[in-house]
C-alpha cells in the first residue's frame, strides 16, 4: 500500500478591487494622522505665540514696538491661510493691520470675517463692537447699521465688560442709544447709568 506524503497548500485568492480600496482606505488614514500632527498643533502653536509676542510688544520702546507689530501682522497673515476659522486670529489681524499699515479697509476686511466666523462669541464681542466702531470710515451704510446689533449682542452676552468698555472710552451715551431697539436691554443700560459698576 501506498502511502502519498507531502505538504498540502491551501491557497486563497483575493480579489484585487477590494483589497486595492482597503489598502488605499489605510492609506489615506494614515496620511490624515501625519497631518493632523505635524500642521494642525504648530499653527495653534503660532496663535499662541503670536498672543504672547503682542503682549510683550506694548514694553518696547517705539521703533521696536512698530517693527514687532509688523512682524507679527505677517505671522498672523501665514496663520491664517493654515487655520482659516479662528475669529480671535482675524480680530487680531483687524488690529495689527490698523497698527502698522494704518489701512482701515483692509483692518476692516479682516475685522467682518472675525465676526462672519464667528458672530456670537461673547468673550470677544465688546472689542468686536468697539473696533467697528473705530472703523466706521471703512464701513457701508449697512455696515454702519450693524453697530446697534454688535452692542446688542455684546451688552446681551457680556454686560459688565460691556459696560466697563463703554465707560473707559466715554460712549455710555452712544451705547444706550443702540440698545434702544431691544426695551429690555435699553432698561438694564439705564440702570447700569443710575449705578455705575
Amino acid at each position: 500500500m501506498a502511502t502519498i506524503t507531502g505538504a498540502t497548500k491551501i491557497i486563497t485568492r483575493i480579489k484585487p478591487w477590494p483589497f486595492a480600496i482597503a489598502v488605499f482606505g489605510v492609506a489615506l488614514a494614515l496620511f490624515s494622522f501625519i497631518n493632523l500632527g505635524s500642521t494642525i498643533t504648530p499653527l495653534a502653536g503660532l496663535n499662541e505665540q503670536i498672543v504672547d509676542d503682542l503682549t510683550r510688544s506694548a514694553s518696547l520702546p517705539g521703533d521696536e514696538h512698530l517693527k514687532l507689530l509688523a512682524e507679527l501682522r505677517q505671522r498672523q497673515e501665514q496663520a491664517l491661510a493654515g487655520k482659516p476659522a479662528e475669529p480671535f486670529a482675524w480680530a487680531r489681524l483687524a488690529y495689527l493691520r490698523l497698527a502698522t499699515e494704518g489701512n482701515a479697509e483692509d483692518a476692516f476686511a479682516a475685522l467682518r470675517l472675525s465676526d462672519l466666523v464667528s458672530p456670537d462669541e461673547p468673550r470677544q464681542l465688546p472689542e468686536r463692537a468697539l473696533m467697528w466702531r473705530q472703523l466706521r470710515a471703512a464701513e457701508d451704510e449697512d455696515q454702519q447699521a450693524y453697530q446697534a446689533v454688535l452692542w446688542q449682542k455684546a451688552f446681551r452676552l457680556q454686560r459688565d465688560a460691556t459696560w466697563k468698555l463703554a465707560a473707559q472710552h466715554g460712549i455710555t451715551a452712544e451705547i444706550g442709544q443702540a440698545l434702544r431697539d431691544d426695551p429690555a436691554l435699553s432698561e438694564e443700560w439705564k440702570a447700569y447709568e443710575a449705578e455705575p459698576r
